[in-house]
Formats: C-alpha cells, sequence, structure tokens
C-alpha cells in the first residue's frame, strides 16, 4: 500500500483540493511531526509548486523512506486520486 502526503502551502491551499486520504504537513514542521508520516510503505508527496514537495522528498529519502515526487499541476493528478 502506499500513502500520500502533501506539503501544501497553507489549510487554503490543501483545502483547494488535495490526493483523497493525504496528511498535509507543512514542509517546515516535517521534522516535528514525521511520526505522522506513514512509514514501511512508498510515499507519494506532492504540493502546489514542487519545491516544498521536492526538499520534502530529499529529506525523507535522507532518512530512508521511500518516496515519489508527483511534480506537476495538482489538475494533472486523475480525480479518482483527489478529495
Amino acid at each position: 500500500m502506499s500513502e500520500a502526503v502533501g506539503f501544501q502551502g497553507g489549510a487554503d491551499e490543501f483545502g483547494a483540493g488535495h490526493v483523497s486520504g493525504a496528511k498535509n504537513i507543512a514542509y517546515t514542521r516535517l521534522a516535528a511531526r514525521l511520526d505522522e508520516v506513514p512509514a514501511g510503505s512508498p510515499l507519494f508527496v506532492h504540493c502546489g509548486s514542487g519545491l516544498r514537495a521536492s526538499l520534502a522528498c530529499a529529506y525523507l529519502a535522507s532518512l530512508g523512506r521511500e518516496v515519489v515526487h508527483v511534480d506537476g499541476p495538482f489538475a494533472e493528478i486523475p480525480a479518482a486520486m483527489k478529495s
């Protein structure tokens, strides 16, 4: 099973649309909230601009997590995955 983690720029961006079941974590709080990030399965990571997600991917990968940076506009994510 895989998990989705969003690093949207706040509640407004996350509320505008996100992958169903995704957790929204501020990149600047990732280290402090690491226990909320699912372990043991691939993580699909997305944000509005791509920058926060790429930084989060690098950090999580450095901790040995399997990550996939979902790059590109939210509109390109399949509708079945969105909330």
